[in-house]
This record gives structure tokens, C-alpha cells and sequence, in this order.
């Protein structure tokens, strides 16, 4: 029984965020590389098919040579124009072609894929825009445009005042409010109760003003009066 599979039509595109790491390396020739001595016979050697390849405790090796070991990470095939098929060892350790006085330079670079988060994506704009010779502000007014392509504005809700609470209508703000009603309440006339706010203020607060007391109270004893 086969399976096939048949095409969807979908297609996903996305770009993945590579770390490289370079590093360089110098190797000067001295008597150890125009006389080296032969390296010792690995431990546990077993042998692998596919190659002559040997494993061992210390990893994997290969002849080289007539009593040395090299060691290797990996092995591929290549063909050659007359049809031939070579094997290519990729060696664990960097090659040098020894001469008296030689020196000889390495490059290796490594990649990985990494994860990065929104800051690194935010810097990179930065530094594009930096560039291109943007100043702050204009590079602000660009990313918050792309950003407001792409995520959308939160629903505005407005609530109903409830009507209770410090500040809501017809509510007393302040302790001077609040002593003015209970005066109210307490049937005290209009002009006795702008002499006992004096007092009290004088108590309670720096600097007494007399007309502004006056027009406070006079203020909260008509509101109650058209409320009753």
C-alpha cells in the first residue's frame, strides 16, 4: 500500500536569525612540525565501516600517514570529472603544510540558529535607520507606523459615571464641603455658618480668606436649598 501525498498550495515563508562566530587562529612551525612525533595509538579503537574509519574513546580517526592517527568529524563523497569517486575527510584539527619558519593562518566560522526576542528586531531598525541618517524622531514616527500595521488598537470603552464616589456630581471633595453640609443639616442659618467656617478654618488651614469662605458657603447653601 503507497501513500501519496498530494500538494495544498500553502506556502510558509519565514527568516531564521543565524549567530556566526569567527574566530582566527595563526600556527608558526617550529622543531615539532618538522619533526613530529608519532602520535599514540588511541584507546579502544573499533573499526567503522564505509571508509576506514576508527572509533575510539577519543573520538574518530583515521589512518595517516604511516604510524600517525588524524582525527575526524565526518566523511563525504565526491565525484570527479573522469567519474571517479573520492572520499573527503573533514579533519577535527586544522592542517598545515610545515616549512622552516612557516606560518600559516586559520579561519573557521560557525553558525548556530538562535532565538531573539522583540529588543534585538527593535535595535536592528535602530541601526538601519541610524544609517540611512534618521534622527530620533523620525525614527520613532516609522516604527510606530509599522507597528501599528500590524497590531491593531484596543477597543475604547467608555463607563457610565456611577454617581458615587470623591469628585462625583453633587458629592462634597473636601472636609471644608463636608463640615458646610452637616452645618446645613443641622439648620445652622447662612451667615452663622460662614463665621463657624471661619473658625474652622483658622484650625484647619493656613492663611483664612474671608470672602472666599463666604462665597463657599453661600455656594452650598443655595445648591441644597433648590435640592430640598
Amino acid at each position: 500500500m503507497s501513500t501519496r501525498f498530494m500538494p495544498t498550495g500553502k506556502k510558509k515563508t519565514r527568516v531564521k536569525i543565524v549567530k556566526e562566530t569567527t574566530e582566527l587562529s595563526e600556527h608558526r612551525c617550529g622543531p615539532a612540525c618538522l619533526n613530529p612525533p608519532p602520535r599514540p595509538t588511541p584507546k579502544n579503537l573499533r573499526r567503522v565501516s564505509l571508509g576506514y574509519i576508527y572509533n575510539s574513546d577519543e573520538g574518530f580517526f583515521v589512518k595517516w600517514g604511516k604510524d600517525d592517527w588524524l582525527p575526524v568529524e565526518g566523511l563525504t563523497f565526491c565525484r570527479t570529472t573522469d567519474g571517479r569517486l573520492v572520499k573527503m575527510f573533514e579533519p577535527a584539527i586544522q592542517l598545515h603544510i610545515h616549512s622552516p619558519g612557516g606560518r600559516t593562518y586559520a579561519k573557521a566560522v560557525k553558525e548556530k540558529e538562535i532565538k531573539v526576542d522583540e529588543s534585538f528586531h527593535a535595535r536592528e531598525a535602530a541601526k538601519k535607520l541610524k544609517r540611512k541618517v534618521r534622527n530620533l524622531r523620525e525614527a520613532q514616527n516609522y516604527l510606530d507606523t509599522e507597528a501599528a500595521s500590524i497590531i491593531p488598537h484596543a477597543p475604547k470603552s467608555r463607563r457610565q459615571p456611577k454617581g458615587v464616589g470623591r469628585g462625583a456630581p453633587g458629592e462634597p471633595r473636601s472636609n471644608f464641603s463636608r463640615e458646610v453640609i452637616r452645618l446645613f443639616n443641622e439648620d445652622i442659618t447662612e451667615e452663622k455658618a460662614v463665621q463657624v467656617m471661619i473658625e474652622w478654618i483658622k484650625h484647619n488651614q493656613n492663611s483664612p480668606q474671608k470672602t472666599s469662605v463666604k462665597k463657599l458657603v453661600r455656594r452650598w447653601y443655595s445648591k441644597l436649598r433648590k435640592k430640598n
